[in-house]
């Protein structure tokens, strides 16, 4: 079956289509440009060139991958974030727009406190490593740390931070225990754990549910597993001028900051994303 580039792009957004993938359209021109390379001048350039057949077959495969719901960017390997490119597969969850918002706040609230100085911070539960390479690229002089208990998921980070060229110190184990054990002290711990309820797994997107990693998204019976467990364990690695920033899930807006209360915050706040849903969960510690 020969066809131009536009033909085949027009032919799987159709196929998409028919099988119920939203935005068909994007997908289709995206994976075309992920199996060449191109951006969309390029796409355009070539627009009416031949498909070779043996990126035809692999464009097939990767469309019958999105038609069974795994997400697009496990087929094409990588998503960006912050206005870079970052590698993930299903080792990582993706990252998600809401969480450039929390390093916005994170980085504005910063600079008042500290300023240009440099500081220490721990990123936990890493993933692809959105969250901690991007404040060590956006902060060159911040000594940033960064957390998983998935070793698989360290190597995915390690990969991402030498190929963006930011400067991790990277640490396996479950949430702040190799920072405890190692008796650092640090003035940010910054985090998106797992915060789903266990109960609403089942009723997430398959996209979701049945390719991104549970032990991402699983935040225990109410959700706030995690949340308890890091600033509990917070006390022990902060120093005496400290925040904790959260990404937070929908409807956990005041359980969080009752969290914070009951753990002796000087102040804290929670702001919304773009949909209006609060976000973003940040906390001040001070003796």
């Amino acid at each position: 079956m020969k066809m131009t580039i536009r033909e085949a792009q027009t032919w799987a957004s159709s196929f998409l289509a028919k099988q119920n993938i939203e935005q068909a359209e994007l997908e289709a021109e995206i994976m075309i440009r992920s199996l060449f390379g191109w951006d969309r001048s390029q796409l355009f350039v070539h627009w009416n060139e031949s498909m070779p057949m043996s990126r035809l077959e692999q464009f097939k495969q990767w469309l019958n991958r999105r038609i069974n719901h795994e997400p697009i960017q496990y087929i094409i390997g990588t998503q960006e974030f912050f206005g870079r490119e970052f590698q993930v597969n299903s080792s990582v969850l993706i990252p998600r727009p809401e969480t450039e918002l929390l390093i916005e706040e994170v980085l504005q609230q910063a600079e008042q406190i500290w300023q240009d100085q440099p500081i220490t911070v721990v990123d936990i539960g890493t993933g692809s490593g959105a969250i901690a390479i991007t404040l060590s690229l956006e902060k060159p002089n911040w000594n940033v740390h960064t957390v998983d208990i998935s070793k698989q998921a360290l190597q995915v980070a390690k990969r991402n931070a030498e190929r963006l060229g930011a400067k991790l110190i990277f640490h396996h184990g479950n949430l702040l225990e190799p920072i405890i054990r190692q008796k650092m002290k640090v003035d940010l711990v910054i985090s998106n754990p797992p915060y789903i309820p266990s109960r609403d797994i089942q009723t997430l997107m398959p996209e979701v549910k049945n390719y991104e990693p549970i032990l991402a998204l699983d935040g225990g019976e109410d959700g706030l597993v995690f949340y308890r467990q890091i600033i509990s364990q917070s006390f022990s690695v902060l120093k005496r001028l400290g925040m904790i920033a959260f990404e937070i899930g929908t409807d956990q807006s005041e359980a969080i900051q009752q969290l914070f209360a009951n753990s002796g915050a000087k102040s804290y706040q929670v702001l919304p994303d773009f949909q209006g849903i609060p976000r973003v969960a940040m906390a001040w510690f001070k003796d």
